[in-house]
């Protein structure tokens, strides 16, 4: 005897297997929702130009965690492929191989955006020997308040290497020293994929005020920033050695009612919008020495939420020489003002 669902008096009866063929129907595309197409591509190595055999790729959506949510290995030829892994709800995912000390990713998977057929993960030999590192720029905010002097450092770490490798030292791959001892806590960062800072955890050398960080530095700029405060009294002594002496460095102040002065300064002008001055500085001796005087109050932006999002990201600082200051002035002044709101926020 057929068996029939009645749905109300006087329906017209729909057999059960069409009922639930309706419902498969209705909730599959759910179920194709949470899933993201097939990802692959390769690993290849960079130093020697040949594919990584054997290598742990991983799976990663960012606002899931920084946990994989898959992970397979590469085959002979370097190969990886992912199937059923979860689709970035709303934000993007990555793919993710720690190669020999240093951690590498693909170009992101965007949601919404197409993806590339191939999503290839290029890595490179490691080096314990810094080798061709050089410091392309070194710029210092200096914005005093009160009885504190906040500083932020933006440094742009060049490898040069070739061979292109990368250099690991899980002792140090960058030290720095502050110019006295922090009030709080010292912040470092670094650029990463998509934008998002890194927060590093500085370690304390043996000689004062002295911390190395050690993080891969790997072919090409990487950009770190440095934040703390240190206290302030007009007018004030600033002495920065510098461990390594970068090809350019400049300081950066926030306008007329902050004095700098002292040798080997080239003013580079203000910039109108903001009234940020900054300056072109030639170390002597390792040390950049010049006298501070006055403050300036912190001033808060109408978006706070969106100035701190903004924060995060390290910006290239564009070559002083260049004839548009105006411009080079702007751009940095707007990126050092947005991270020192961060810095008081946080």
């Amino acid at each position: 005897m057929q068996t029939y669902f009645t749905a109300a008096p006087h329906s017209s009866s729909v057999p059960r297997t069409s009922i639930f063929a309706i419902l498969l129907f209705l909730l599959l595309p759910l179920s194709l929702k949470a899933q993201a197409p097939p990802v692959e591509g390769r690993v290849i190595n960079d130093t020697t130009q040949r594919p990584v055999s054997g290598a742990v790729v991983q799976y990663v959506v960012p606002q899931q965690g920084m946990q994989p949510v898959a992970e397979v290995k590469t085959d002979a030829e370097g190969r990886y492929r992912f199937e059923n892994v979860s689709a970035p709800a709303g934000g993007p995912a990555l793919i993710r191989v720690e190669f020999q000390g240093a951690t590498y990713t693909a170009p992101p998977i965007m949601p919404g955006q197409p993806q590339a057929a191939s999503l290839d993960v290029h890595v490179f030999d490691a080096a314990s020997q810094a080798g061709s590192i050089s410091i392309a720029e070194h710029a210092i905010f200096l914005h005093p308040s009160g009885e504190s002097l906040s500083v932020m450092e933006q440094i742009v770490i060049q490898n040069n290497s070739k061979p292109p490798r990368t250099f690991v030292n899980p002792q140090g791959t960058y030290q720095f020293t502050l110019p006295g001892a922090p009030r709080e806590s010292l912040r470092a960062s670094i650029q990463g994929a998509l934008g998002l800072p890194l927060p590093q955890a500085p370690v304390a050398q043996q000689k004062e005020n002295s911390f190395a960080i050690a993080y891969a530095i790997k072919p090409g700029a990487t950009e770190l920033r440095l934040e703390y405060r240190i206290d302030y009294k007009s007018p004030f002594d600033f002495r920065k050695f510098l461990d390594v002496l970068p090809e350019k460095a400049h300081i950066i102040t926030p306008g007329n009612s902050v004095e700098i002065s002292g040798k080997n300064l080239v003013a580079l002008g203000a910039d109108p919008a903001n009234g940020y001055v900054g300056y072109e500085v030639t170390p002597v001796d390792n040390t950049i020495s010049v006298q501070v005087s006055g403050e300036a109050p912190l001033d808060t932006p109408s978006d706070t939420v969106a100035s701190a999002q903004e924060a995060g990201a390290l910006v290239p600082i564009p070559d002083p020489i260049n004839k548009n200051r105006v411009l080079y002035l702007t751009l940095l002044g707007l990126v050092m003002a947005v991270g020192f709101i961060y810095l008081y926020t946080r």
